[in-house]
């Protein structure tokens, strides 16, 4: 399966594949594409240099591959691993069918669980006063966002394709901000979220995820926004504006290099 054919499949259900399509995006040329079906069922593995992925190099830099699972069918995504690479990789999957089997037959070792929240057709968000808004990135803006784990680089990739920030200042200094950047065709990201620590409980973060929360609304995007399972001020903080969790992602650890 070519890079056009996998995006045209997993784009009829782009919030459940979000993950994979965001990779496709930026990498597919360089992914290996493995699908099969079966009576109306799919499966597809798409495998990744770990080393292409900015985040997954930090994060899994002792791997050599990053391995992502779709489709509709369980039986099918298993049947997938019989070719499985022998090498070390991280497996990221939301199927428990897929989870156990990773956990059961190849000693996957748990290594993060992220949930991602979208919003609801009726939501209802209030006016967000005194928030700075801006799509140049600013050297204070790209500070900040450093703070939160993205790199220079990154920051200047997803601006020039759109990207804008919310923030807050106070005193003439950025205290809180986050920034939206396209992660496949109307899905954006929410992401970046960052408050100073002398300025936090005091609903800064809140604020500015509701301001970009609204602005994508207004202008018929869908949202998303993701947070490490174990940050719960960051997942209470998405449920107290009324966004609600669509997927959760676990990553696995699993260890196959050659003896």
């Amino acid at each position: 399966m070519n890079r056009d054919e996998a995006v045209e499949l997993l784009r009829r259900d782009p919030l459940r594949h979000i993950v994979t399509l965001k990779m496709l995006a930026r990498y597919g040329e360089h992914m290996d594409l493995r699908c099969v079906s079966e009576s109306g069922t799919w499966a597809l593995m798409s495998l990744l240099p770990t080393e292409l992925s900015e985040y997954d190099s930090r994060a899994y830099a002792t791997t050599r591959l990053v391995v992502l699972i779709d489709g509709n069918s369980a039986t099918l995504k298993l049947r997938l691993f019989d070719d499985l690479p022998r090498t070390d990789m991280v497996v990221k999957t939301y199927d428990g069918a897929v989870k156990r089997h990773v956990t059961n037959q190849l000693a996957g070792e748990p290594t993060a669980s992220f949930a991602s929240f979208s919003a609801p057709s009726n939501l209802m968000l209030p006016a967000c006063e005194a928030i700075l808004e801006s799509s140049t990135l600013s050297e204070e803006a790209a500070l900040i966002f450093g703070e939160a784990g993205y790199s220079h680089r990154e920051l200047e990739k997803w601006f020039r394709d759109g990207s804008c920030w919310f923030g807050i200042r106070k005193s003439g200094t950025l205290v809180s901000a986050c920034f939206l950047y396209r992660n496949f065709d109307s899905v954006w990201e929410i992401a970046g979220v960052f408050t100073d620590p002398k300025h936090r409980r005091q609903r800064f973060a809140t604020t500015v995820v509701t301001a970009a929360l609204k602005y994508l609304l207004e202008l018929q995007r869908l949202p998303r926004y993701q947070v490490p399972t174990t940050n719960t001020a960051s997942m209470q903080l998405a449920r107290s504006i009324g966004l609600q969790e669509f997927l959760r992602l676990d990553h696995f650890l699993v260890r196959r290099g050659a003896a």
